[in-house]
């Protein structure tokens, strides 16, 4: 499905990077003065190589003055643009709202909205597993050849890339990034997207689908989609959900500003 790219890159550990084609600071896992392993901020120096298989190799240079090769998975880096500072991230779920992806990523601006071939949407739980902050199933998308799944692309500051893996719960095996094509009304991009990892499908909650509503309509997706959404089954959960009141506020607070 997804084509992950190989970057050779050179760390820097000073942040003074002499290489040719040197970019902005990216994070990879890297090998730790310790032999643990770890996530660090490096400089990467050097060209976008032809699609690999699902895996980024770099040599980093240490400060012995020796060099060596690490294997790190593709999944780090996808969508990600080398000399880039910026990414673009397609939402399809709860961040189709503006006022919910800037709760916790303030960067993120509105670039277009994009339409994904052949995936479908689907609701969720990673392994089956209570979803605390919505309590009902959360949205993924599946490889359906045919469907299609309508979002908004958003450009992000790399600055934002930890929070945003934080909310989708990359750490721990909840969602995995993707690199996907989207069509936009500009033509193809690449972007960063996340995937549910062993999904079991679940009902969504009427206040998880209250917000995708609300994101579809704010953006104007297609109307059909928008009936699509509003015609979802929920788990008629009726229960507190702390994120409702922060989004409840901030939109209180666009309104109030005029």
């Amino acid at each position: 499905m997804c084509d992950y790219h190989a970057h050779h890159v050179k760390l820097c550990d000073t942040g003074d990077c002499t290489g040719s084609g040197c970019s902005s600071t990216w994070r990879y896992p890297q090998e730790s003065r310790s032999q643990g392993s770890g996530t660090g901020a490096f400089r990467a120096c050097g060209t976008r190589e032809s699609p690999g298989a699902g895996a980024v190799r770099a040599v980093i240079s240490v400060t012995d003055g020796t060099s060596r090769t690490l294997t790190m998975k593709g999944t780090e880096t996808a969508g990600l643009q080398p000399g880039l500072n910026t990414f673009y991230y397609f939402a399809y779920g709860s961040n189709l709202l503006k006022e919910r992806i800037l709760l916790e990523n303030p960067s993120a601006s509105f670039h277009s909205v994009a339409m994904l071939k052949d995936f479908k949407l689907a609701f969720g739980l990673h392994k089956g597993n209570l979803n605390s902050r919505w309590h009902g199933g959360a949205a993924t998308v599946v490889e359906s050849e045919g469907d299609k799944v309508w979002g908004v692309v958003w450009k992000m500051d790399i600055s934002n890339l930890d929070s945003l893996d934080v909310q989708e719960g990359v750490a721990g095996g909840v969602y995995q990034p993707i690199e996907i094509n989207v069509q936009t009304p500009n033509g193809e991009l690449v972007c960063r997207c996340y995937k549910m990892n062993k999904c079991i499908y679940e009902l969504t909650s009427p206040q998880y689908k209250q917000v995708m509503c609300m994101g579809a309509k704010q953006n104007d997706l297609p109307l059909e989609y928008q009936k699509m959404l509003g015609e979802l089954k929920t788990n008629n959960y009726s229960g507190p959900i702390a994120i409702m009141d922060k989004l409840k506020e901030a939109i209180q607070k666009v309104q109030d500003d005029g």
